[in-house]
């Protein structure tokens, strides 16, 4: 992906990545519903930690960017690092928890998805 093409919210870096694989077609590699796919791509839901690393390990994608859009990520940061390689340790529950705690400690206005939050309300 050019960097002229990069997306603004997570939902449409998976609906990028998808490209022009049916709703079906990608739903099934990740083995969930083609609604909930859909459901990310218009921001009306985020997918789980699980969902994010098949994408990430499918489309040879860091994770970092697909959930939050950075790019390049520092791969010599020890502790992203560490944290990236606990996360299959832990339960669906912890990691959503996870999830929420990370966004709550981004401030308001800089996430890359806030702006799509607000257009569905």
């Amino acid at each position: 992906m050019k960097r002229d093409e990069l997306e603004e919210t997570t939902g449409s870096r998976i609906r990028a990545l998808r490209g022009d694989m049916t709703l079906d077609a990608f739903s099934k590699q990740l083995d969930v519903s083609r609604q909930a796919v859909a459901k990310w791509e218009r921001g009306e839901s985020l997918p789980t930690i699980d969902n994010l690393t098949k994408m990430a390990e499918l489309y040879d994608k860091d994770i970092a960017y697909i959930a939050f859009g950075t790019i390049n990520p520092d791969r010599n940061d020890k502790v992203s690092e560490a944290v990236l390689q606990k996360l299959p340790l832990l339960n669906e529950k912890d990691k959503e928890l996870i999830l929420n705690m990370v966004n709550s400690l981004i401030p308001r206005g800089t996430r890359t998805d806030e702006g799509q939050q607000q257009q569905n309300q």
